[in-house]
């Protein structure tokens, strides 16, 4: 039989070893966000319809939701990987500081939350964090 946690079958974790595992599973998240992202260019559709938008993130960081601390953390995982150099973070910024910056631009720049969450993303931190 297989592990449960919380009801969720676990095949493959290492549950003796709980940091491995979310380690494990933060891996395997950043290398499924830059192969999508990489195979959506690859196949000419990086402008296909986004999965969310700017408003999208806005309210799910407004609402605490752990959805907007994990997209955060995706487009700047995939940012990283890409060797994109639109902004540059400081080394002690956090992620809860990502989502500041984020509702904060998002707030003054209401006529860019219809566009795709990374694109606004992505300008908040360029904004708040340009490389000099």
């Amino acid at each position: 039989m297989l592990p449960l946690m919380n009801g969720i079958i676990l095949s493959g974790w290492n549950l003796t070893n709980p940091a491995e595992a979310v380690r494990s599973m933060k891996m395997k998240l950043r290398k499924l966000v830059i192969a999508s992202v990489m195979s959506m260019s690859a196949m000419g559709m990086a402008n296909a319809a986004a999965i969310y938008d700017g408003n999208d993130i806005l309210y799910s960081c407004e609402q605490g939701h752990l959805r907007c601390i994990h997209y955060l953390a995706g487009v700047q995982d995939a940012w990283n990987e890409l060797g994109a150099k639109k902004y540059c973070l400081p080394e002690e910024v956090k992620l809860a500081d990502l989502k500041d910056v984020y509702i904060k631009y998002a707030k003054q720049h209401p006529e860019r939350l219809n566009f795709p969450a990374s694109t606004v993303v992505v300008s908040a931190l360029n904004q708040a964090f340009p490389c000099e």
